[in-house]
């Protein structure tokens, strides 16, 4: 409002003068009357037609001004409206967020469904308000197009607070979409629970993460099929020796056969050992939360090729001892052992089942039920004598559900642990103490997996492991951030001051705050991310001390406005030297005009010489006029005005380039003809 009021004062001047301006034509037709000289009529001519022509530049580029500023101050204050309702708005759905807790705070059913409500409320607002964004955006980018060309420090507030709305909203969508996927990742809610219809949407949105951790899973799947592939090849001599082994019932080979079928069976044994830690990985990748079927495909049919060899092995090497000693499986023992593979196969299904029961004395009760049957199956174990690989192959199946029992059993050991797990970690904020409580989480999910604790424990003891990785993770991230944007702003702000204190020219000075300002500019996503990982860090864990929060928030906001300050010196500096580089331009400019004028007149009064000595001293003058006037031409005064954005001073200076053109080509001639002139004169 104020730049239309003042152009509107300067507009008046313009046309009170206009008549001056037409006043001048008559002014030449009375000189054309009254002087005798066609020399002094044509300089004065030239002198007029250069005056209309900085006067129909001055009146263009008024008109041009008067088209930019038309509309300007309501395009500003729609502007400045659709930013107030913003800001307005963004501030409610902040509060809205202020209430959402860390996974791990979260006790009952009910406080997970609170906040998965208001997740998917303050989705909703995002959604629903996302148009309005599009509408600010684009009424901000229409006012800096409008104020780029006249008003650049205008422009760069206008962009400022457009970035400064865009974080704020990137912030949000950030913490919606932290808690959302720490939800799911912990098991609390499912994907269609937390995102509703839009899951699919969001599921592709956030296809990046699914893929890491689609990754990391195919990786622990490829390395239980490795595992398996490195027993397969353990196993090969044995297979390779089964498909060539016959029986003979030769009286003087079948004491050899028996001795080498218990060799056979004494390597069986010794692999047995990593045949249950394989079953036990297997277990483990079962009970994995985000196992797709897929990858459990792969590891069953990897595991399952391997067990029909390992059956194929036993198999024969059992019926080659029941050969050779003239005993087949018969009558009672054959009852008893597969009575207890029976119930081998039901006790591992209850056992699975007991995993998931969280009540340490619910558990407890049945696994002295279970204890019990595992006695009596031990006893009855014993009846079996004529099938010695079968005895021992059921015996090592009875081991290791007996491992298994312990393992589900009441340990002072495990409720410990449980206890270390969910009792006091540090938040986020400290990189070196967090990179002390991953240490201690990786070791309480070694001791558990150790143990052999229940799948459960050990599973607890592995999300703690993740959330302390996650909260170091941020606190190094946001550190880092912030760190290099307070460098950057140190480093920007030196240069300033230096630009500002250096003694260069007032061309190079100016030159030097533009890439300055280029230069801040480019560096201003630094200072967002720094600010977007301090804000994430806190958002991470709702138990974040108040120091730290205080602390961060405090820098942050030092960060920010010490940017702003560093802008607005910059933007005043800009200012300053532009106002000196017009300045010095206009003078530089009227002093060459000055110069033009004086060969212009040297020029005029030429025409008055009439001997040798006239000749050679306006050939004196004339010569030494062009070169002082082609010296101003070759100077740094065009970098000056080309580097600026006010059309007048520009146009002034191409108005001065064309008079100096025409009279240097003007005194040229005329030095020639004057040099003959005096030679002529001479002889």
């Amino acid at each position: 409002i104020i730049q239309i009021e003042a152009h509107a004062i300067l507009q008046h001047r313009i046309d009170e003068y206009q008549s001056t301006i037409d006043q001048l034509g008559s002014f030449v037709a009375v000189v054309d009357e009254d002087e005798e000289g066609d020399a002094s009529l044509a300089a004065l001519e030239q002198r007029l037609a250069s005056i209309g022509s900085r006067w129909a530049s001055l009146c263009e580029w008024s008109e041009r001004r008067a088209s930019g500023l038309d509309g300007l101050a309501e395009l500003c204050q729609r502007t400045e409206l659709a930013y107030a309702t913003l800001e307005e708005w963004l501030k409610s759905r902040e509060q809205d967020l202020l209430g959402l807790r860390s996974v791990h705070h979260l006790e009952t059913e009910e406080e997970v469904q609170n906040q998965i409500a208001a997740l998917r409320t303050t989705r909703d607002h995002l959604e629903r308000e996302h148009n309005q964004l599009v509408a600010v955006s684009k009424l901000a980018n229409e006012s800096v197009v409008r104020l780029e060309t006249e008003n650049g420090e205008g422009a760069n507030k206008v962009r400022r607070r457009l970035d400064a709305i865009n974080q704020r909203w990137e912030n949000l969508v950030t913490r919606v979409e932290e808690h959302s996927r720490m939800l799911v990742q912990a098991g609390r809610a499912d994907r269609a629970a937390v995102y509703g219809e839009d899951a699919g949407r969001r599921r592709r949105s956030e296809s990046g993460n699914d893929d890491a951790e689609g990754r990391a899973i195919a990786k622990v799947v490829d390395r239980f099929v490795q595992h398996v592939s490195e027993m397969e090849t353990e196993l090969g001599p044995l297979r390779e020796w089964t498909n060539t082994f016959t029986v003979s019932k030769k009286p003087d080979q079948v004491r050899r056969m028996i001795s080498v079928c218990q060799e056979k069976l004494v390597e069986i044994k010794e692999k047995e050992a990593g045949v249950a830690r394989l079953q036990l990985e297997l277990e483990h990748l079962h009970m994995a939360p985000r196992m797709s079927a897929r990858d459990l495909k792969t590891a069953n049919d990897a595991f399952h090729r391997f067990n029909k060899s390992w059956a194929k092995v036993v198999t024969k090497i059992s019926e080659a001892l029941n050969v050779l000693s003239g005993q087949a499986e018969v009558g009672e023992e054959a009852e008893v052992a597969h009575g207890i593979e029976e119930w081998m196969e039901a006790t591992q299904k209850i056992l699975g089942e007991l995993a998931k029961i969280a009540s340490h004395e619910d558990r407890a009760t049945r696994l002295e039920k279970l204890r019990g049957q595992l006695k009596t199956q031990k006893e009855n174990l014993a009846l079996i004598q004529r099938d010695a690989a079968r005895k021992a192959i059921l015996g090592k199946g009875l081991d290791i559900l007996s491992r298994k029992m312990e393992a589900l059993a009441d340990d002072p050991a495990e409720e410990k642990l449980i206890k270390e797990v969910d009792g006091e970690w540090s938040s986020v904020g400290d990189e070196k103490l967090l990179e002390e409580e991953v240490m201690r989480s990786e070791k309480l999910v070694e001791m558990a997996r150790k143990a052999e604790m229940a799948p459960d424990v050990v599973e607890r003891a592995e999300t703690r492991r993740a959330e302390m990785e996650e909260r170091k993770r941020v606190t190094s991230t946001a550190q880092t951030a912030v760190a290099a944007a307070e460098k950057k702003m140190e480093g920007l702000s030196s240069s300033l001051a230096a630009s500002n204190e250096s003694g260069a020219s007032v061309a190079e000075g100016w030159k030097k705050l533009k890439g300055l300002r280029k230069e801040m500019d480019e560096s201003d996503n630094l200072r967002k991310e720094a600010e977007r990982a301090a804000e994430k860090m806190l958002t991470v864990d709702d138990g974040v001390p108040k120091e730290v929060v205080d602390r961060t928030r405090a820098r942050v906001k030092a960060l920010q406005e010490g940017w702003k300050d560093l802008n607005e010196r910059l933007d005043e500096s800009l200012i300053l030297a532009e106002k000196e580089a017009k300045k010095t331009a206009t003078k530089k400019i009227g002093e060459r005009q000055r110069t033009v004028d004086e060969l212009e007149k040297e020029l005029e009064n030429s025409e008055k010489a009439t001997d040798a000595e006239e000749y050679s001293e306006y050939l004196d003058n004339l010569e030494n006029l062009v070169d002082k006037v082609k010296q101003t031409k070759a100077d740094s005064l065009g970098d000056l005005v080309q580097g600026m954005d006010e059309s007048l001073v520009r146009d002034s200076f191409s108005k001065l380039n064309e008079n100096i053109d025409r009279a240097t080509t003007k005194a040229e001639k005329k030095i020639e003809e004057l040099a003959g002139k005096a030679a002529d004169a001479e002889k």
